[in-house]
């Protein structure tokens, strides 16, 4: 394929003036409503974790219940981009809304009758992550139809904003709404989905182009992963974004588990690790004016020479000033990176693959995330907080080398 190919067609093309996304009313009301879900959904990630424990579970079965959220992501990620092609985009908006409803406020009338077993809260779990990697599969695919393709970059960057939020205040709000009852959290988180349904339900704008008979077999589930194989400026950026979600996933255990060792109280760590969300929105808030003065190639290989220096200042020092700096300062290049590179996926793949190439982005550019949080740890074993941050920023120093001399990275834009 062409370094950069031509953005398809569709049906929001309408221009805006460069720096100034003037997004509709149908954007903000999915916007709204997914902000709204997005904290009630962090409240009661907390939460499922307490309630194991609050009826009596172990820490291990705690922890499972996270697992099984996340895996339910992981595997039913694909599907969920074949499932976004093949119906109505609209719809499986709002029925994913209604089952997270259902399952959040079925686990709470099972708290409050004193029936909510561990399989039950197992189940419930499973079924809300897994409606909501369909949900975030068609939100994507339907934002070609809410902005001009030339500001899905700056729509995507506006996303960060609610997503940066939810982990702000989600561990707060959710540990407070536990301590008022067991259920209350997943009442809210119900209350929570119920307004993101209203919104999606207020949308006018059609959502949806041409009907595309896709079949539903097995062979069309990779679609999505050879669409971005054969584009090389996704690909290229894809294999970038790998290695910065890889880093960030790597830093808050090393952030935790090295500062604890130095002697810092948990409380201050929370407050650094809270720097990270309010870092993160500024960035997001940044992202029009940086893509008016510069070029989007320029702006991920500036932003991504950051790391390097940063994650050295974490070998050279734990002070809790020094680490809040460095998390805040990074934090800000994420949002930016992300909604560019993502931005590019959504404005180039065909409105057919859409939900497949939204699943396949996501599943390849956090292909290492996983093993990221058990390199570090190990490496904080070994070698304690100086050893982690410098070969974090060794690490940080060869991707941004690869980043420069690549030629797809340079010439990278999504205008």
């Amino acid at each position: 394929m062409s370094e950069n190919p031509a953005p398809v067609s569709g049906p929001a093309e309408a221009g805006t003036r460069p720096g100034r996304p003037r997004f509709g009313r149908d954007f903000w009301l999915l916007w709204f409503g997914q902000g709204v879900s997005s904290v009630g959904s962090a409240a009661s990630d907390l939460a499922y974790p307490l309630l194991v424990l609050h009826l009596g579970g172990t820490p291990f079965k705690a922890g499972l219940v996270g697992l099984v959220s996340t895996g339910s992501r992981l595997l039913l990620r694909l599907v969920a981009g074949l499932v976004v092609d093949v119906c109505s985009r609209k719809r499986v908006l709002i029925w994913c809304d209604v089952g997270r409803a259902a399952t959040a406020g079925g686990l709470a009338a099972a708290v409050v009758t004193g029936t909510a077993g561990y399989p039950l809260i197992l189940g419930a779990a499973f079924l809300e992550g897994a409606f909501s990697v369909f949900f975030f599969s068609a939100e994507r695919a339907v934002l070609p139809y809410l902005v001009p393709r030339t500001r899905l970059s700056e729509a995507i960057a506006h996303n960060q904003i609610y997503l940066q939020a939810a982990t702000i205040a989600g561990a707060p709000v959710g540990g407070f709404l536990f301590s008022l009852g067991a259920p209350v959290p997943f009442l809210v988180d119900t209350g929570s989905y119920l307004v993101s349904l209203a919104a999606v339900l207020g949308i006018t704008t059609r959502l949806s182009g041409t009907e595309h008979k896709v079949p539903l077999a097995t062979s069309e589930l990779f679609q999505g992963m050879r669409w971005v194989w054969h584009d090389r400026p996704g690909r290229a950026s894809l294999v970038y974004l790998c290695g910065i979600n890889a880093i960030v996933a790597a830093m808050p255990l090393g952030v935790i588990v090295g500062l604890r060792t130095a002697g810092v109280a948990p409380a201050v760590i929370g407050i650094l690790l809270a720097c990270g969300g309010i870092g993160g929105a500024a960035g997001a808030l940044a992202v029009p004016q940086l893509r008016t003065k510069y070029r989007d190639g320029a702006l991920l290989i500036a932003l991504g020479w950051l790391w390097p220096p940063m994650l050295a200042v974490l070998a050279v020092s734990s002070a809790p000033w020094a680490v809040a700096i460095v998390i805040f300062l990074l934090a800000t290049t994420i949002a930016p990176t992300q909604s560019i590179i993502f931005g590019y996926q959504t404005a180039h793949a065909p409105d057919e693959l859409q939900g497949r190439v939204h699943s396949a982005v996501n599943l390849l550019s956090n292909a290492v995330t996983p093993l990221a949080p058990a390199v570090v740890g190990a490496l904080v074993s070994w070698g304690g907080f100086p050893a982690t941050g410098a070969a974090l920023a060794v690490c940080a120093l060869t991707m941004m080398a690869c980043a420069t001399t690549s030629r797809s990275i340079r010439q990278f834009s999504n205008r």
